[in-house]
């Protein structure tokens, strides 16, 4: 089942549930005792993701960030913020792939490192995080990624946004491969638009 028919699924079943965000926390909390006996990496952070949305679309008071603490997993949770709207969700440990996949707004800070594909298809929002795996921003069409340190592939077929790199990163993606949005290193502007510059 695909992420995204996961989150509304998970909407549907919880709409008339009562929850909050210590809730949410203490969900994730729960999870090292659940990694011992299954792979939890894929279900639990899109589970994650759907209880943020939907907790999010049903009260839309929330003025305090969702903190998800992840440090003390083993195993890194892939698709936290997926399908984000507008909450403000802080990633306390690394995540794994797919950070803030198809993220429309809001805002995604991770005190540690994503893996793959961070920011892939979103089209609005922020996310923060140390250092990502390859493929960041792929896909992109719309918000912005800070990082500290970026690996390969960059901005992989990214048409809108941008992406901003402080240290380091390993190698952007060429012209024939991204059309669009722009690539930050050290503040400076190093790609726009599909051409380096």
């Amino acid at each position: 089942m695909s992420p995204e028919l996961v989150i509304l699924t998970v909407g549907i079943i919880l709409e008339e549930t009562s929850y909050t965000q210590r809730d949410i926390t203490e969900f994730c909390l729960s999870l090292s005792s659940l990694e011992k006996k299954t792979d939890i990496s894929e279900e639990a952070g899109i589970f994650l993701s759907a209880l943020v949305v939907t907790h999010y679309e049903k009260t839309k008071k929330v003025t305090e960030p969702y903190i998800l603490i992840t440090e003390l997993l083993e195993t890194k949770l892939d698709y936290l913020g997926c399908h984000n709207r507008a909450a403000e969700i802080e990633i306390i440990g690394n995540a794994g792939d797919k950070v803030g996949r198809e993220m429309f707004g809001g805002k995604i800070v991770v005190k540690g490192n994503v893996g793959l594909l961070c920011g892939g298809s979103m089209s609005g929002g922020t996310i923060i995080a140390e250092k990502s795996g390859s493929s960041l921003g792929g896909f992109m069409s719309g918000g912005k990624i800070f990082v500290k340190d970026a690996d390969i592939t960059c901005g992989f077929q990214m048409t809108g946004g941008e992406i901003h790199i402080a240290r380091e990163y390993s190698f952007l993606i060429d012209s024939n491969n991204a059309y669009g949005g722009s690539i930050y290193y050290a503040n400076k502007l190093i790609f726009h638009n599909g051409d380096k510059v």
